[in-house]
């Protein structure tokens, strides 16, 4: 063999020697959620190691750079020595962008993992990147319904086909145990300038894998964006899983540069006024109401939310407004409502804080933040008694049967107009309105639930709102969060509802989850109108199994008039005795 060929050889096994003793003994050690950041030349391989122990259920590892032009490798081996092929190995999921690479393995096995960086082109030279691992504890993972996957997307929408990116969406994957309503908020950073941004959304998600996503309008720079941390939240607000992966998006053709700046679709403008609204006359105030100053640059359906805390700092009331807005300033109105004021017994001035202005009809669907204002205005100072006295009923079902029947609770107010509008807040409603003790299981069909003597079967579980006289229907909700969880703020706004050519508008949801609510329901009436007609119903099959008692919870609900009919819907039903209790004052 001739020396040439044995110098070559030589040199092969040199550099594949040397390669190797690159990937696995060059290594520089890295922490769960801790991003870390550096820069990859055309020639070199950078090495990054983890340990991982043996009650992890998942673990993600992501790398993301800015330049779309560079290319970067990032390749996952085993602690016994084998490199991750997505291809081959069906317990891992492989996702790439033009500027990310993402591995999320499932029961990875217990020892140190190293990740591989290395150059894809020869555009890669002095490139930035950061890369990050999250790991996933069984015990978390078992206790929680839902988690992040580590696997995010954004992309952009060019609605008008200008050569402009209109709005970007961002995605976040979520792998669900159980159905439910899941929300999530979160921080972006301008990597250019630091510029922080919140972001949040909720959805209902379904068992299975899904993605919340967010919508991002009027962004002042092309970015690119980088998630800072993003925390997802169950129903009753806990929080049950964070991810600082440190996801960078990619650049984005804005209309935000240097030579054309464009303002926003709409923005706050800082002017507010606060009054009482006394809508019966009766010299106590239903509401207090604050006026929002809003700036429209593109018409379209608007809504503020934001609430009242008092000079102690404690949060008192929750609101909204919202209408179609033209081009121009606007004022929207917010009502915050009086019984709830009277029952916090303060004394003096409020403070409007964490006003949003967002654009859209619904947040689980399409709503984005357009402004926000942490902290607003301050109103004048108010006297509680000013404000009108709740009241808080309560009935009581029970019989002794068995058989099927089908429970109707229906509330029937007339609203008066005031100022061309109507309102009503629903403040520490049940959902479902009982009070008796229950064990829930949520599906995807809906919520069931079991008392003794009774089964609630999902469906129908239908909550109405219809209204009469009226140009259109809007309902607010705010679910109350679970004491002792997370108080995150988790609001929306249904789908608005328009009139029919008679005046009426009706509104339906059947997956409403169980807790405890503030509605507020509100919108324009027709001209002319001193009065709407409004009504509230809520329709639970039960299944009756012997002796029942059902405690029906009327509280938040206004003293209107009420029915409570329970019809059999099943000829075998046969009931001993059905026996309603409680104050008659509404029946």
């Amino acid at each position: 063999m001739s020396s040439r060929i044995l110098s070559a050889i030589f040199i092969i096994l040199f550099l594949v020697f040397n390669q190797s003793i690159q990937a696995i003994a060059t290594q520089e050690d890295i922490y769960p959620d801790i991003p870390t950041c550096s820069m990859l030349t055309a020639s070199e391989a950078m090495n990054y190691a983890i340990n991982i122990g043996p009650n992890i259920s998942s673990a993600s590892f992501a790398i993301n750079w800015r330049n779309e032009a560079s290319k970067i490798k990032m390749d996952i081996q085993t602690p016994t020595g084998e490199w991750i092929r997505p291809e081959r190995d069906s317990f891992v999921t492989y996702k790439e962008s033009n500027t990310s690479r993402t591995y999320l393995i499932e029961r990875p096995a217990t020892g140190r993992w190293v990740m591989m960086i290395s150059p894809g082109n020869q555009q890669t030279a002095h490139e930035d990147y950061c890369i990050s691992a999250h790991l996933v504890n069984m015990k978390s993972a078992d206790q929680y319904t839902a988690r992040f996957s580590g696997l995010f997307s954004d992309n952009a929408k060019d609605e008008d086909n200008d050569g402009i990116d209109d709005h970007i969406t961002i995605g976040a994957s979520v792998s669900v145990k159980a159905a439910g309503k899941y929300s999530a908020t979160g921080v972006l950073a301008n990597v250019q300038n630091g510029e922080k941004i919140r972001i949040n959304n909720a959805a209902f998600l379904n068992i299975g894998a899904h993605e919340i996503q967010f919508d991002l309008f009027d962004l002042k720079s092309p970015g690119p964006y980088r998630i800072e941390s993003i925390s997802l939240y169950d129903e009753n607000g806990m929080e049950i899983d964070k991810f600082l992966g440190n996801y960078i998006t990619k650049t984005y053709r804005t209309n935000y540069d240097n030579s054309t700046a464009s303002g926003p679709r709409a923005k706050l403008t800082g002017s507010y006024s606060d009054y009482g609204s006394d809508i019966n006359n009766d010299r106590l105030f239903e509401y207090l109401t604050v006026d929002v100053g809003i700036m429209v640059y593109d018409p379209g359906n608007y809504s503020v939310m934001g609430y009242l805390y008092d000079e102690n700092g404690k949060n008192v009331v929750w609101s909204l407004g919202s209408g179609i807005l033209p081009i121009g300033p606007n004022t929207l109105h917010m009502d915050f409502d009086g019984k709830t004021i009277e029952r916090h017994k303060f004394n003096g001035t409020y403070h409007l804080k964490e006003l949003q202005l967002v654009r859209g009809d619904s947040a689980i669907e399409n709503l984005s933040m357009v402004d926000t204002i942490m902290n607003a205005t301050a109103t004048r100072s108010y006297d509680y008694k000013e404000f009108v006295d709740p009241v808080w009923p309560e009935k009581i079902l029970s019989g002794n049967g068995k058989g099927e029947i089908l429970l109707t609770i229906q509330v029937s107010s007339i609203l008066p107009v005031f100022h061309g509008r109507y309102s009503m807040d629903i403040v520490g409603a049940s959902m479902p309105p009982i009070s008796s003790n229950w064990t829930v299981t949520g599906t995807k069909n809906g919520y069931s639930y079991d008392l003794p003597g009774i089964h609630m079967p999902s469906k129908p579980n239908n909550f109405t709102v219809q209204a009469s006289n009226v140009k259109n229907l809007n309902v607010g909700v705010k679910k109350d969060p679970v004491e002792g969880r997370a108080n995150i703020t988790r609001t929306w706004i249904s789908t608005r509802a328009n009139a029919d050519k008679d005046g009426n508008a009706r509104i339906d949801n059947d997956m409403i989850s169980p807790g405890r609510y503030q509605f507020k329901i509100f919108g324009d009436a027709i001209d002319n109108a001193t009065q709407v007609a409004l009504e509230m119903k809520v329709v639970k099959k039960l299944i009756i199994n012997g002796r029942f008692d059902l405690a029906l919870n009327t509280s938040g609900f206004p003293t209107s008039n009420y029915s409570i009919n329970a019809k059999a819907i099943n000829e075998s039903v046969r009931f001993d005795e059905i026996n309603l209790n409680g104050p008659s004052s509404g029946f």
